[in-house]
């Protein structure tokens, strides 16, 4: 398969470390979509910390420019973050910002090189979905649950097949062109989170539904795209937001991405 994937990962990231350097839009160029992932992660951690009375130990993979972690080691200074990188260069971005209570490393999510039951919580954006076979992301999985203690949670924001294919479906009935999935992705299957039992791995409800972010999709994606004119913003308009703010977040099944958050089994 050589070049291998890791490779293609590489590129496309240290090019986007070029573009976007430590930008909120770093690796996602929508920003309610970005501020969407960034309070959900941030508010689950906030409503687990107090379980913890030694205090919170996090790890973050694929952490790209650190612009999460910034916000979080601001929000949570009480929690002790670690966080790992693949891209060189994101990883240098993430390091400049020097944040407290912040250890970073390069590192890969399909080995991590941290000892069994290290952390309170594992968390991390979009990153499971560049690994570009379906058995490495199993052990990146696997490697999750292993670092984790007993009672820790993981807090799973990947994309997802099924409401991919929903949106294209609701595009296609107004004639619109499919959105082809990113070469450098390769979505799970929303049966996926089932297995993740198989790793002591448990779903729990820290307060933010699975499909956050499905009615800014169809919004964006659909209701915007069909109104739009040729050579019109694209991106976080005022047509976009006004909706956002109108409408529950959670309608239909239509956001490719989704958040999950699970417990590790106890004993």
């Amino acid at each position: 398969m050589i070049m291998r994937y890791d490779e293609i990962i590489k590129k496309h990231y240290s090019e986007e470390s070029k573009k976007t350097k430590d930008a909120p839009e770093s690796t996602m160029l929508d920003q309610h979509i970005r501020q969407a992932e960034v309070d959900a992660i941030w508010g689950a951690l906030a409503k687990i910390a107090p379980e913890f009375k030694g205090g919170l130990d996090a790890l973050e993979i694929g952490c790209g420019n650190g612009y999460l972690l910034s916000v979080l080691a601001w929000k949570l200074p009480r929690v002790r973050f670690s966080a790992i990188e693949f891209t060189e260069e994101l990883l240098e971005i993430a390091k400049s910002r020097k944040l407290k209570n912040v250890e970073l490393a390069q590192g890969d999510c399909r080995n991590l090189a941290f000892p069994d039951e290290s952390f309170d919580a594992v968390f991390g954006e979009r990153v499971l979905i560049n690994l570009l076979d379906a058995g490495d992301q199993e052990k990146a999985l696997q490697e999750i649950s292993r670092v984790l203690k007993p009672g820790g949670y993981y807090l799973m924001v990947e994309g997802f097949k099924e409401p991919y294919e929903n949106l294209n479906e609701a595009r296609a009935e107004l004639g619109m062109a499919t959105i082809s999935m990113p070469h450098h992705n390769l979505y799970f299957s929303e049966s996926a989170v089932e297995k993740l039992a198989d790793w002591g791995l448990e779903p729990c409800d820290l307060g933010t539904e699975p499909n956050f972010l499905s009615t800014h999709y169809f919004i964006a994606r659909v209701l915007h795209e069909a109104v739009r004119t040729k050579d019109s913003k694209i991106h976080n308009t005022h047509f976009v937001k006004f909706f956002d703010q109108v409408l529950p977040r959670n309608t239909g099944n239509y956001a490719a991405i989704k958040f999950y958050s699970f417990r590790k089994a106890r004993g």
